[in-house]
C-alpha cells in the first residue's frame, strides 16, 4: 500500500502547499511575532504570496521597467488637445472658481465693483488660454515623468492594500502550473513509494514512514517546479521538445499577465491620483507651481497690461502662488474625465504583451520567475513537512 499511500500523500502535500501559498490573506493566529515579509510567526501563518505581497510588486515593477516599459514613450501617447477635450465640460467652473478667488487675492476693490459683463470678459480671456496652460503643462509632466511619477510606489501600496489581487494575479497567470505541481505529486510520490516500500519491506522501522513522507514530499514539490520553469530554452531528444510548462505558455501568459496588470495596478484612475498624491507628489507640486508661475507671469505682463500696470510686484508674486495653489485644487476635479482617454491613449494592455511575447525565453522567465523564486524554498519544505506529519499519522494508524 506504500507507493499508494505515497502518490496520496504526494498529491495532498502539493494542494496543500499551494493552498498554504496564497491563504490566509492575512496573519492568521495570534500574532505575537511575525519576521517582516515572512509567512510564518508565533503562532500562525499567512500566505507566502500575501505575506511578501509589497516585496513581490516591487521586484515586479523593477523587471517590467526594464524590459517592457518606458513611462517617457508611454506618456508621449497623451495629446493635450484631446485631454483638454475630455475636461473641457468642467473647465469654465474650473476657470470662474480660480479667477474669481485670485482676483479677489491681489484686487478685491477691483472685483467686488466691478459688472457682471467684466468678469465674463475676463471669464473668457482665461478660459481661451487654458488649453496652452494644459500644453505647456502637460510637456512638463512628459518631460519629467519619472520625477512625478513614482509607479513602484503605485504598484507596491497597490498590493500592500489589495493581497487579493495579487494572489488572483498569481493564481490565473500560473493557473495550468499550479495544477501540474498538485497533479505531479501523484505521479511522483506513487514512483517514491515504490523505493520507500521497497527499503521498509527490507527494514521496517517506524521512523521510516515519516522520513519517507518527508522526502515524498520535498521531491515531488522540487521536481514539479523543476519541471514548471526549466529547461528554459527549447531541448530537442528525439522526436520530443523539452521545455519548462510556464515557458511553453508564453503566448498565453503574455496576454494574461497584461490584461492583469493593466486592470490591477495600471489603470488611469490610479496612474493619475498616483502623479497628484503619490510617492513623488512634492516634485509634482513643484513642478505644477513652476509651469503656472511663468504662465501667469506670461499672461499677466504680456497680455493683461491694464491689469499689470495696477500691480506691485509683491501683487504679482502673491497672484502666482494663489493661481498654482487654486490650480492644484482644480486638477482632482478635471482629470477624473479623462481616465477613459488616458487609458486608450497609453495602451498599457497591449504594449505588455506584445513586448512579454517578444522576450527571447530567457527574459521571458526573468520577468515572472524572479518575483517568487527566493520563497520557492518555502513552498518546497512546507511540502517536506507536510509530507513527514502524514508519515506519523501512518504511524499512529498503524499501531491502532
Amino acid at each position: 500500500m506504500i507507493p499508494f499511500l505515497s502518490g496520496i500523500v504526494g498529491y495532498l502535500t502539493n494542494w496543500l502547499a499551494i493552498q498554504m501559498t496564497f491563504y490566509p490573506l492575512e496573519f492568521l493566529g495570534p500574532r505575537l511575532w511575525q519576521p517582516k515579509d515572512q509567512p510564518f510567526g508565533l503562532f500562525g501563518w499567512q500566505g507566502i504570496i500575501p505575506a511578501k505581497a509589497g516585496k513581490m510588486a516591487a521586484i515586479m515593477t523593477d523587471l517590467m521597467m526594464e524590459k517592457l516599459l518606458d513611462m517617457k514613450e508611454l506618456f508621449a501617447r497623451v495629446e493635450a488637445a484631446e485631454l483638454f477635450r475630455c475636461i473641457r465640460p468642467k473647465v469654465n467652473p474650473s476657470v470662474m472658481r480660480l479667477t474669481a478667488a485670485a482676483t479677489l487675492s491681489v484686487l478685491p476693490e477691483f472685483w467686488l465693483s466691478a459688472p457682471a459683463a467684466v468678469k465674463e470678459n475676463i471669464y473668457d480671456q482665461v478660459e481661451g488660454i487654458a488649453q496652452e496652460y494644459l500644453q505647456g503643462l502637460l510637456d512638463a509632466i512628459k518631460e519629467n515623468i519619472h520625477e512625478v511619477f513614482d509607479i513602484k510606489h503605485l504598484c507596491v501600496t497597490t498590493a500592500e492594500n489589495n493581497k487579493e489581487i495579487v494572489v488572483d494575479m498569481f493564481q490565473k497567470v500560473g493557473d495550468k502550473e499550479f495544477t501540474l505541481l498538485i497533479r505531479s505529486g501523484l505521479y511522483f510520490g506513487f514512483l517514491f513509494g515504490i523505493v520507500q516500500s521497497g527499503v521498509y519491506y527490507a527494514y521496517p522501522a517506524w521512523w521510516l514512514l515519516p522520513l519517507g513522507g518527508f522526502i515524498v514530499g520535498w521531491l515531488t514539490n522540487y521536481l514539479a517546479l523543476k519541471l514548471i520553469f526549466e529547461p528554459i530554452n527549447p531541448v530537442r531528444l528525439g522526436p520530443f521538445t523539452l521545455q519548462g510548462a510556464f515557458l511553453k505558455r508564453q503566448e498565453e501568459v503574455s496576454v494574461m499577465f497584461a490584461k492583469l496588470s493593466g486592470a490591477y495596478y495600471l489603470r488611469a484612475e490610479q496612474i493619475w491620483p498616483e502623479v497628484l498624491e503619490g510617492g513623488k507628489k512634492a516634485d509634482f507640486h513643484e513642478l505644477v507651481s513652476m509651469h503656472t508661475k511663468k504662465f501667469v507671469g506670461k499672461y499677466v505682463e504680456g497680455v493683461a497690461v491694464p491689469f499689470s500696470i495696477a500691480f506691485s510686484r509683491e501683487d504679482l508674486d502673491r497672484l502666482k502662488e494663489d493661481v498654482s495653489l487654486a490650480v492644484e485644487k482644480e486638477l482632482p476635479l478635471l482629470l477624473p474625465l479623462s481616465y477613459d482617454y488616458t487609458d486608450e491613449a497609453l495602451r498599457l494592455e497591449e504594449t505588455i504583451a506584445e513586448r512579454m511575447r517578444a522576450l527571447p525565453p530567457d527574459e521571458f522567465e526573468g520577468v515572472l520567475h524572479p518575483v517568487f523564486k527566493e520563497d520557492e524554498i518555502k513552498l518546497i519544505v512546507v511540502g517536506g513537512l507536510l509530507g513527514m506529519g502524514v508519515g506519523f499519522l501512518q504511524v499512529f494508524l498503524s499501531d491502532l
